[in-house]
């Protein structure tokens, strides 16, 4: 992987999620324009856990006691910014910002996880997001090129 500048539109996402006090945000992209970023919350890495509020969107998040410490960004090869987090209900939440700066709404991708989510990978339109399920177990999520989620499998 070589690192990759964070452009106008991953910025202004970055932006509404890094107004939380203390975050850096790490860049790693492929050879084409789809990236992956992701934001470290220092402070969420702390043993006891707290419901912390998005700042920008009405959503909250978890933050200690495992969660909070790093959520994704993936960049789409057509600019399109997508963030993804463990929310206050253990489930998968995500958002994206248009390369036009217009927000989506905030999204639950459902489960129940134990663990920070990750892109586990990832190629042009597909993303694959993996947890650790409040079961123990390693779940999947994959995003295809047409947008459509698969769902929650092992």
């Amino acid at each position: 992987m070589r690192m990759k500048k964070v452009g106008r539109v991953a910025a202004s996402a970055v932006a509404v999620a890094a107004t939380l006090a203390g975050t850096v945000v790490a860049t790693a992209g492929t050879a084409g324009a789809a990236s992956v970023e992701v934001i470290r919350l220092w402070y969420c890495d702390k043993s006891t856990m707290t419901v912390e509020n998005l700042i920008g969107r009405n959503g909250q998040f978890l933050c200690g006691g495992g969660f909070g410490r790093e959520m994704p960004i993936y960049t789409f090869d057509d600019g399109t910014v997508q963030t993804f987090y463990i929310g206050a209900d253990y489930a998968v939440w995500t958002y994206w910002t248009n390369p036009n700066e217009t927000r989506s709404p905030l999204v639950s991708l459902g489960g129940r996880a134990a663990s920070d989510v990750r892109i586990n990978a990832h190629n042009g339109g597909f993303v694959q997001l993996e947890v650790i399920g409040t079961d123990a177990r390693h779940w999947f999520n994959n995003r295809e090129v047409n947008g459509r989620w698969s769902g929650w499998f092992r």
